[in-house]
């Protein structure tokens, strides 16, 4: 029964479940060696992550956050809960990061921290959407690891998948409603004074 999570994910990323991925490094992953922040109780966070996952009965990717606070590190993990839970947007790097931002007191709490203090590592080359969430929290690039990147071959189905998403969209042409509630917020009216009149 575990090999269907396994099965079902290398059909979703395009690999044949019967013949092993070539070999070699993801196009835009650069390889080096391990950062001098990556410590063991990191790496043996995500292992038990994945290994949660597996458990579950989930695709076995783990993920972990760590966060410098004052009071010391928070190690937050997640594995992925996507078929356990039904929780289409419960990729392990997500899961990580929610647990972080609730273990610091909330959204304000962990976007004040400084961004030299956040730390994730995953297992998975993030996908789009998980990609999206680190860069929206302002984790910097050179403080995300990864241990496994996805091949090139694995890359181009997911983001053209992606791509024909959003080319297929229908924009209504109106975006009074949602620029009215963005204009409530002295941030959005600081930044674009233009649109709220």
């Amino acid at each position: 029964m575990r090999l269907l999570p396994i099965a079902l994910f290398l059909l979703l990323v395009g690999c044949d479940a019967g013949k092993s991925p070539s070999t070699g490094t993801a196009t835009g992953t650069a390889k080096a060696a391990r950062p001098a922040w990556l410590l063991p109780a990191m790496v043996d966070s995500v292992r038990l992550a994945m290994e949660q996952g597996e458990r579950t009965g989930d695709v076995p990717v783990g993920a972990c956050v760590v966060v410098g606070t004052g009071a010391g590190r928070i190690i937050t993990t997640g594995h992925n809960t996507t078929l356990s839970e039904g929780n289409a947007a419960g990729h392990a790097e997500i899961n990580a990061l929610t647990k972080a931002i609730a273990a610091v007191g909330g959204a304000k709490n962990f976007s004040a921290i400084p961004r030299d203090s956040i730390f994730l590592i995953t297992s998975f080359e993030p996908c789009p959407m998980c990609a999206g969430a680190i860069a929206l929290w302002n984790i910097p690039p050179s403080q995300v690891a990864v241990f496994l990147p996805k091949l090139p071959e694995w890359k181009t189905p997911e983001l053209q998948a992606v791509q024909r998403l959003r080319d297929g969209w229908v924009l209504t042409g109106d975006d009074t409603l949602q620029i009215e509630f963005f204009c409530r917020h002295a941030s959005f009216r600081e930044a674009f004074p233009h649109k709220c009149r």
